[in-house]
């Protein structure tokens, strides 16, 4: 048996870098709550240390006070890191901003129009995101008539 180097107890002890992908963040060892965590945890790093740059750069910075501490330490975030940061945010905007609640507004009763512009899109788009929940182009329209009526027929005419 190998005594342990000093570099291979460095090795242990950094941390396993986080996902880099969307996949690897919506994957079996993340869920929305742990994302939601991390892109928080790295977040607050980052704009800490922005903060901390921004206070050196004006020439404000002051280790005397407390808060100007706690935000000297922190570190810039790595590219690792700021991967990381996208693919968790690509995890919750795919989870609070699913189609499925195109459909829900809609039966709901709010028009395309409604739906645009608390999306912050046309009245036009709001459609064309339903075909990615159905799984065919016909039961598709049968659905989307079935959901909005005759705004629907207005917008995809046989």
């Amino acid at each position: 048996m190998t005594e342990p180097t000093e570099e291979s107890e460095m090795n242990e002890s950094q941390e396993q870098p986080g996902p880099s992908t969307y996949l690897q963040a919506s994957g079996s060892d993340w869920n929305l709550v742990t994302s939601r965590e991390r892109y928080e945890e790295l977040t607050d790093r980052d704009m800490s240390a922005g903060t901390a740059a921004k206070l050196r750069e004006r020439g404000e910075f002051d280790p005397a006070k407390p808060g100007h501490r706690l935000v000297a330490e922190a570190q810039p975030l790595t590219a690792d890191e700021r991967l990381e940061l996208m693919a968790h945010g690509e995890v919750l905007a795919r989870h609070y901003r699913h189609t499925a609640m195109l459909d829900h507004a809609a039966k709901a009763g709010a028009t395309w129009e409604q739906i645009g512009d608390v999306r912050g899109t046309s009245a036009e788009q709001g459609p064309r995101r339903l075909p990615q929940m159905s799984r065919g182009p016909a039961r598709h329209a049968r659905g989307c008539r079935r959901v909005v009526g005759s705004r629907a027929a207005a917008l995809w005419p046989d």
